[in-house]
């Protein structure tokens, strides 16, 4: 066997402590670095994640509130359409008798007594 200070004297031998050449090891395959590269990926996929996420979420409360002006304008559409149509609804015969009476009445001439007993038919 060749003795320690033969070892010691050749360049291209070198007694290496156990703990140095993990340590080495870790340097030589980067370890650290791979950790760090992996949590910065990892850090930037959350940070897109928490962007989308916040995005979607402002698009959200966008629509409810444009869903919500749309229910509104049609409720309020559809409330002066009903209104509309009852302003618009022709008089029934009840009441055109009750407005023929009174508009014969009040232009012709005509008394209360007069209408008893006849129909709308008569009246007319």
């Amino acid at each position: 066997g060749r003795s320690i200070k033969d070892i010691d004297q050749d360049a291209k031998i070198s007694l290496v402590d156990e703990a140095q050449g993990r340590m080495h090891d870790a340097y030589m395959f980067g370890v650290d670095d791979l950790d760090a590269k992996m949590r910065a990926e990892m850090e930037e996929e959350e940070r897109i994640e928490r962007e989308k996420d916040e995005a979607n979420r402002a698009v959200i409360k966008e629509w409810d509130d444009v869903q919500a002006t749309i229910n509104a304008d049609r409720r309020k559409y559809f409330a002066s359409k009903r209104a509309k149509e009852i302003r618009n609804k022709p008089p029934t015969k009840a009441q055109r008798k009750i407005l023929m009476c009174t508009y014969m009445r009040n232009m012709e001439g005509f008394k209360q007594k007069d209408f008893k007993g006849k129909s709308f038919d008569d009246i007319k």
